[in-house]
């Protein structure tokens, strides 16, 4: 949060790297650790759980970008806050760096590798995590 704080009302161009490392940071770090801390009593093998780090790490990052999305493309009644306050406040976001149809792009592409994985792996009860990955992306606010 507070690298986004110190990014607010920056001109600079956008380095898609600071970008991702600062959302995988903010909303990445909470959704691998909520998804982590929901195997450690299981009996996952390492492989698994690598694919559930990385996953999370997908889906986390999708989230954020669908975030940015979302700030641009819907109401202020539908986001219950202010529209367009990451424009307002010169905020880093996806849509700034690469355009709202590739921040779509990219966010769907994250999303669909996050859940090959999930599909490829061997961990059982899929379903779950499945959906809770496919809300937190296709959500509308």
């Amino acid at each position: 949060q507070q690298l986004d704080i110190e990014n607010e009302n920056n001109s600079e161009p956008i380095d898609q790297k600071k970008l991702n490392h600062i959302h995988n940071l903010k909303t990445g770090k909470l959704i691998e650790c909520s998804v982590m801390l929901g195997q450690i009593r299981s009996e996952i093998n390492e492989h698994d759980k690598n694919v559930l780090k990385d996953f999370s790490k997908k889906i986390g990052l999708a989230f954020q970008i669908t975030d940015d999305i979302l700030e641009v493309t819907q109401s202020q009644e539908m986001l219950g806050k202010n529209k367009d306050s990451d424009i307002k406040n010169n905020k880093l976001s996806y849509v700034r760096a690469v355009g709202l149809d590739e921040a779509i792009d990219i966010a769907k592409s994250l999303t669909s590798n996050a859940l090959l994985e999930i599909d490829k792996s061997g961990i059982e009860n899929k379903e779950s995590i499945v959906n809770l990955a496919k809300y937190l992306v296709d959500r509308e606010y």
